[in-house]
């Protein structure tokens, strides 16, 4: 079986850009992770680069049309031979519906509620929906894809198989803290005859991602959430360590399960509002069992 992978989205930064007002190196950050592509026949990853490598735009998000075309023609690939293209996302309907009640629910003024539903709704048409997930593939590579060939990933699932698929594949258990996904921040489950479970009672939702709240910080200290953490993380060994940490004092509570909530002091409690964006992605995408 030959199985293409690949993340990016032709629009993505011009979203990002016009409806949240990032600018630089900030509009490929959506969603958090670089274009690329890789390649992988009967299970042996043949081939994978990233579309900067390529295009030299740094950090680029962009759809990888690039990588694609490399990775297939290192490894001698037609791309009518590929078998599965996997994009590791899925944003699906089940996702936009919640996508929608969560603005609606949340305390934010009517008018805010308007200008966020309108903006999140072309978010999901334009670059988060299947329907554009596949528009962009077929306009920027050419390619009049089968549409059963395209497999759209629940995103922790895609970063857990690239673990289970390293360690050399097996029974596992396992856990997965992200930035964000499609639904939660970090997943707790196990990996059984090739099923993966979720242990639903020690899943952390989006309104407490670690990752999100480390991002805040990083933009308070005037770096680039998403993009800058390591500066911030490398210049922590400069500083004494503070008799109490404020952070797991003020800001994380622990809870006997495994999860674990983030409450910002002085805000009407767990949060990660960081715009619009970080609250489109709070429904759920993965069954509690899913096949592998």
């Amino acid at each position: 079986m030959i199985v293409l992978g690949y993340n990016g989205f032709s629009r993505g930064a011009e979203l990002f850009g016009r409806l949240y007002g990032a600018t630089g190196v900030g509009r490929n950050l959506l969603v958090g992770h670089d274009a690329a592509a890789a390649l992988v026949i009967d299970g042996e990853l043949v081939a994978a680069v990233e579309e900067e490598r390529l295009s030299r735009v740094k950090k680029t998000s962009d759809f990888p049309a690039d990588a694609i075309a490399w990775c297939l023609d290192s490894a001698g690939v037609d791309i009518d031979q590929v078998d599965v293209f996997a994009f590791p996302w899925r944003f699906s309907p089940t996702v936009a519906e919640q996508m929608i009640s969560e603005i609606c629910d949340s305390d934010m003024p009517v008018t805010a509620k308007f200008d966020a539903l309108r903006s999140t709704g072309e978010l999901y048409t334009d670059m988060l929906g299947r329907d554009a997930v596949y528009n962009d593939f077929v306009q920027r590579t050419g390619h009049e894809l089968d549409p059963n060939k395209l497999t759209l990933v629940p995103h922790h699932l895609a970063h857990l198989m690239c673990g289970a698929y390293l360690a050399g594949g097996g029974d596992a258990a396992f856990l997965v803290s992200d930035g964000r996904a499609e639904t939660l921040s970090a997943v707790m489950g196990e990996l059984r005859n090739g099923v993966v479970r979720l242990f639903d009672e020690s899943a952390v939702p989006m309104t407490s991602s670690l990752g999100v709240a480390f991002g805040r910080i990083t933009r308070y200290l005037g770096f680039v959430p998403n993009n800058d953490e390591y500066k911030v993380m490398g210049l922590a060994a400069y500083g004494p360590p503070p008799q109490h940490n404020p952070l797991l004092e003020r800001v994380v509570r622990l809870h006997e399960n495994g999860s674990y909530t983030i409450s910002i002091p002085g805000t009407s409690g767990p949060t990660t509002r960081c715009s619009t964006t970080c609250s489109a992605a709070t429904a759920r995408s993965a069954n509690s069992s899913t096949s592998a």
